[in-house]
C-alpha cells in the first residue's frame, strides 16, 4: 500500500476506536461509573441538563425552574445522588472529614465554601454545632481543609473576629 492510504486507514481506525471508547463508558458498578452518575444526579438537581437549558431559554417567564420544586423527577434524581455518594464512600472512592471552626459560624463556612469556583464536584459540606462536615475523594482532603480554614480566617477577618 502507498504511504497516504495507510496514513488515512490508520486514522480511520483510530477514529473508530476512540469513539467506542466514548460510547461504551465505564463498566456499571465500578468507581467511575458511580461519579458518572452521581454528577448526573447532580446535574438534574441544580437544572443544568440540557432540557432545563432549553426550558430557561424559551420560556418568557424565568420562574418556570423552580428548582426547590419537588417533582417525582427531582425526587428520583436526589435518590440516585444520595445512592451513588453512599456507594462511592462504601468504595472507599469519598471519604468524611470534620473541621472544627473557631467561632462556630458554621453556616456561613459551608456557604462560602460551596460558593468559591474552584471546589470540587464531590465535596458536600454539611454543618453541625462547631464542625463543618465534609465528604472529599480521599487524595483531597489536605487541600479542600486548607481550603475551609482560609475561608474561616477570611471571614473571622472580615467581621474583625480576628487581630
Amino acid at each position: 500500500m502507498r504511504k497516504p492510504v495507510k496514513v488515512s486507514v490508520s486514522l480511520c481506525v483510530a477514529a473508530v476506536a476512540l469513539a467506542a471508547a466514548a460510547l461504551t463508558g465505564p463498566p456499571k458498578g465500578t468507581v467511575e461509573w458511580h461519579k458518572r452518575e452521581y454528577l448526573a444526579a447532580q446535574k438534574h438537581l441544580d437544572g443544568e441538563t440540557f432540557v432545563d437549558q432549553c426550558k430557561r431559554c424559551f420560556s418568557i417567564n424565568q420562574s418556570v425552574m423552580d428548582l426547590g420544586e419537588l417533582t417525582p423527577r427531582r425526587l428520583k434524581a436526589f435518590a440516585a445522588k444520595e445512592s451513588r455518594h453512599k456507594a462511592l464512600v462504601d468504595m472507599g472512592y469519598l471519604s468524611e472529614c470534620c473541621i472544627f471552626v473557631k467561632d462556630g459560624n458554621v453556616e456561613a463556612v459551608v456557604r462560602a465554601f460551596q460558593n468559591e469556583n474552584n471546589c470540587h464536584p464531590f465535596v458536600r459540606g454539611g454543618g453541625q454545632t462547631n464542625c463543618v462536615r465534609i465528604w472529599v475523594p480521599v487524595g483531597e482532603i489536605l487541600t479542600v481543609s486548607n481550603l475551609i480554614r482560609r475561608i474561616e480566617e477570611r471571614l473571622l477577618r472580615e467581621s474583625g473576629k480576628l487581630n
